[in-house]
C-alpha cells in the first residue's frame, strides 16, 4: 500500500513539473475555441491523444525498443513555433478584410500534434520515469497521468471561460495564441538543446 502511494505521488510531481507548458497550451486552445478555434471536446480529445502518444513512445524506449537522442526531440518544436508564426504575421495585417477562421477549423488532429510538440520534450523524463518502475507501477503513473490530464483540461478551461479574465484575453487574443505557440515551440528548441546542437554542426 506505501509503494503505490508513492508511485502515485512520484507521478503527480512528475506530470505537474513537465507539463505547466501544457497547461498554458490547452488556456490557449480553449480560449481559441471561442473565437473559431477548435470545439471544446476537440481539445480535449486532441490533448489525450496526444499524451497517450508520449506516453507510448516513452514506454517504447524505456522498453529498449528505440533510440532517439534526446536533443533531436527539439525539432517538434516547430510546429507550434511554425503556428505562431504564421499567426502573429496575421495579426499584424489585421483582421479587416480577412476571412473569419470557421468553428472547428483547427481540427483534433491539430490538437494532438500540438500535445505532442509540446510534451515530446517530457519523454527523457517519463522514460527514466518508465524504466525504475514495474510494470503495475507503470500502470498505475500512466492510470494517474490520465486523471491529472483531465483535471488539467478542467482548470485550463474555467480559466479561459472567467469573465473577468476573459475580458482581458478576448482583446489581446489575435496576438495571445500566436505568441503562446511561438513562446510555447522557442522552449521547446531551447530547453532539449537542439539549438545548441545545430549551431555545433554549423561551426
Amino acid at each position: 500500500m506505501g509503494q503505490s502511494a508513492a508511485t502515485v505521488t512520484t507521478a503527480i510531481g512528475v506530470f505537474a513539473s513537465t507539463n505547466v507548458d501544457l497547461f498554458a497550451l490547452l488556456v490557449v486552445l480553449f480560449l481559441g475555441a471561442r473565437n473559431g478555434g477548435p470545439r471544446g471536446w476537440q481539445v480535449v480529445l486532441g490533448q489525450y491523444l496526444g499524451f497517450a502518444a508520449v506516453v507510448a513512445a516513452s514506454a517504447a524506449l524505456a522498453a529498449g525498443l528505440a533510440a532517439v537522442p534526446e536533443t533531436w526531440i527539439g525539432l517538434l518544436g516547430l510546429f507550434p513555433l511554425g503556428l505562431g508564426v504564421r499567426g502573429l504575421v496575421r495579426a499584424a495585417r489585421g483582421s479587416d478584410g480577412t476571412p473569419e477562421v470557421r468553428r472547428g477549423r483547427l481540427s483534433t488532429a491539430t490538437a494532438a500534434a500540438l500535445c505532442i510538440s509540446v510534451g515530446g520534450d517530457n519523454l527523457s523524463v517519463y522514460v527514466v520515469l518508465f524504466r525504475t518502475q514495474s510494470p503495475v507501477q507503470s500502470a498505475l503513473t500512466v492510470a494517474v497521468f490520465l486523471v491529472l490530464l483531465a483535471v488539467w483540461c478542467t482548470a485550463a478551461r474555467l480559466v479561459a471561460t472567467h469573465k473577468s479574465v476573459l475580458a482581458v484575453l478576448t482583446r489581446v487574443s489575435p496576438w495571445l495564441v500566436p505568441a503562446a505557440l511561438v513562446s510555447i515551440g522557442a522552449v521547446i528548441l531551447v530547453r532539449t538543446g537542439l539549438l545548441v546542437r545545430l549551431a555545433r554542426l554549423a561551426f
